[in-house]
């Protein structure tokens, strides 16, 4: 930009911040008024005692209740799952409960394909017989 041009935009923004400057208020005057906001209200500071008051209730409800669920009391509640008598399902064995939902219809579609197969492999596959294929 040329030196008149830059003059140009100082007097602007000299004039902008002029303006501004009428209408703000003086700093000592909000600052004081901050302060006796401050002073006049208490309610700010024991807000702060009561989330406190309340986190700790909290705490100390957690700590009763984990102490009170003591290991031999899992183990309780574990074997009255069972039916007297029967042994503990082996772990070979056992199937979630909820295992059929997770078979449904169509899945296979929604399965990626491989990256190593093409339409030539199936074809030679099934053009080719191996002597061990024989019978």
């Amino acid at each position: 930009m040329s030196e008149s041009g830059d003059d140009v935009l100082r007097a602007r923004f000299g004039s902008l911040r002029d303006a501004d400057a009428v209408g703000a208020p003086a700093f000592p005057a909000m600052l004081e008024a901050a302060a006796m906001r401050a002073a006049a209200s208490p309610r700010s500071r024991s807000a702060g005692y009561y989330w406190a008051a309340a986190a700790a209730v909290v705490l100390a409800t957690g700590l009763i209740v984990s102490r009170s669920r003591t290991s031999d009391q899992i183990g309780r509640l574990a074997d009255s799952t069972r039916r007297i008598g029967e042994p503990a399902p082996s772990i070979t064995t056992w199937t979630s409960p909820t295992e059929a939902l997770l078979r449904t219809s169509g899945s296979e579609l929604l399965m990626p394909a491989s990256i190593l197969t093409s339409t030539l492999d199936v074809a030679t596959r099934a053009s080719v017989t191996r002597r061990g294929d024989r019978k």
